[in-house]
């Protein structure tokens, strides 16, 4: 028992999520659409500096359910938001999607 949990515990803190060998270059998207406005469909979401989890973390947020974004960008299942006046990666399944019109 005690050795799948050290197996466990090494396979999960040596994921890009936790590890310190994540990168922290900033990313552009491939598409810019300013045409969405969105909010967070979970309470608790990472902020990335790019479009994968192979990129850093860069900010958490915790109780932001229901709190509003701007999509600016788009990177296959990534999107590019503003959260308070910067720019960040989520993923596509934390937020809602309500078209602009």
């Amino acid at each position: 028992m005690k050795k799948v949990l050290l197996v466990l515990t090494l396979i999960v803190f040596s994921s890009p999520t936790y590890s310190s060998e994540c990168s922290n270059e900033r990313m552009l998207p491939e598409k810019i659409d300013v045409s969405k406005v969105d909010s967070f469909r979970v309470n608790d979401v990472n902020l990335r500096s790019g479009a994968g989890v192979k990129y850093c973390t860069v900010r958490v947020l915790s109780n932001v359910k229901n709190i509003p974004v701007v999509i600016i960008g788009v990177s296959n299942n990534w999107r590019y938001v503003v959260y308070e006046d910067k720019n960040y990666w989520v993923h596509k399944s934390m937020l809602n999607y309500k078209k602009v019109l």
